[in-house]
């Protein structure tokens, strides 16, 4: 297999940044290494990590697509800086994946989710969750029409509160800062938001919710949410999601009700996840209740999991990990729950 050249654009601010760096750098089918850091700050990182392979270095996305042509692009960036590496990359002819949120605005990541499908591009938020194998199944299950029609869905995702303890340093004072794209659900809410979409197959069509602070500190972002919401096959639920633990990696649920049964299960591939089922049909003919655990305590990382599907998918060998346009959707998401919070009225999802 021919190796792949790959661009790496990042900032020290920047979520995952070390992850990246360390996951790309165990992989055998990555060739060249281009680096973008305006700081200069993480290339004694890169190099470390990538030897010989980090070929180049830059100060900036423009200059790195100038003097290379890499075949795939890891940007993870700050919201408000994200986007235009984005369309750099894309317009380079490079495939992308971004760093959620990727964007302050839905509308940005739109209209880069348009240029990639018109250059047929992977455009890839790394919405990493919906790689977990039982949410797979899971979503694979709820697709096949084993429990029917979908009437109702209860998510619950809460996690540590550390972040919140350290909001003036974490990435730098982004992740709580609204102008600059922070706030719960853009940043780690997002992944169960995004996760009712990917099981379902369906979309949000409107919100009402309760969306703040719990924590007495003076960010100006959402730290919980509670979330009331209509999916666009008619079905409606329910988001709790937030800062709400104290020293806990992240605890929740997902569970999904049809007309002709249910499912349940968790967002997170951490520990032993089960996929509890009832279903008035098969697969299992002779039992409608079932419940299956997918790891056994072992360790997923569902980040190594897109990134080979990413490459997979650069590489024309396989279909992309998550469609061009999820980012956006996200967002307009998170924008309808901000809306419908501050004007305690039903809002719209990606409407006017």
């Amino acid at each position: 297999m021919t190796p792949l050249d790959v661009a790496l654009v990042v900032e020290p601010t920047a979520w995952h940044v070390a992850g990246w760096i360390s996951r790309l750098a165990d992989r055998d089918d990555i060739g060249r290494v281009y680096l973008s850091d305006p700081t200069g700050e993480t290339e004694a990182e890169a190099r470390a990590a990538f030897g010989d392979r980090l070929s180049a270095v830059f100060s900036s996305p423009a200059r790195l697509f100038e003097a290379t042509q890499p075949e795939a692009t890891f940007i993870t960036l700050e919201p408000r800086r994200s986007p235009h590496a984005c369309g750099v990359a894309l317009e380079a002819g490079s495939h992308v994946l971004y760093e959620k949120p990727g964007a302050v605005a839905a509308t940005d990541l739109a209209e880069l989710a348009a240029t990639a499908r018109t250059r047929d591009l992977q455009f890839v938020c790394a919405l990493s969750n919906r790689m977990a194998p039982h949410i797979r199944y899971v979503a694979d299950l709820i697709r096949s029409g084993l429990i029917g029609d979908v009437w109702a869905v209860n998510a619950v995702f809460v996690a540590r509160d550390r972040l919140v303890r350290g909001w003036q340093t974490f990435g730098g004072g982004w992740l709580f800062s609204r102008e600059r794209g922070g706030g719960w659900l853009n940043f780690l809410g997002c992944h169960t938001v995004d996760l009712i979409r990917w099981v379902t197959g369906q979309e949000f069509t409107e919100v009402s919710a309760f969306a703040g602070k719990v924590h007495g500190e003076s960010f100006d972002v959402d730290d919980t949410n509670a979330v009331s919401f209509r999916l666009s096959g008619g079905g409606y639920g329910t988001l709790l999601t937030g800062y709400d633990l104290p020293e806990h990696p992240g605890l929740g649920t997902i569970s999904v009700y049809g007309s002709e049964g249910w499912l349940s299960t968790e967002p997170l591939a951490i520990g032993s996840p089960t996929v509890t089922c009832h279903a008035t049909k098969p697969p299992i003919p002779e039992s409608r209740d079932w419940a299956m655990d997918f790891y056994n305590g072992a360790t997923v990382d569902v980040y190594a999991l897109l990134a080979d599907a990413f490459i997979d998918a650069a590489r024309g060998e396989a279909p992309t990990p998550c469609e061009p346009e999820a980012g956006a959707r996200v967002l307009e998401f998170t924008a309808a729950v901000r809306a419908a919070a501050e004007s305690r009225q039903t809002q719209p999802v990606g409407g006017p």
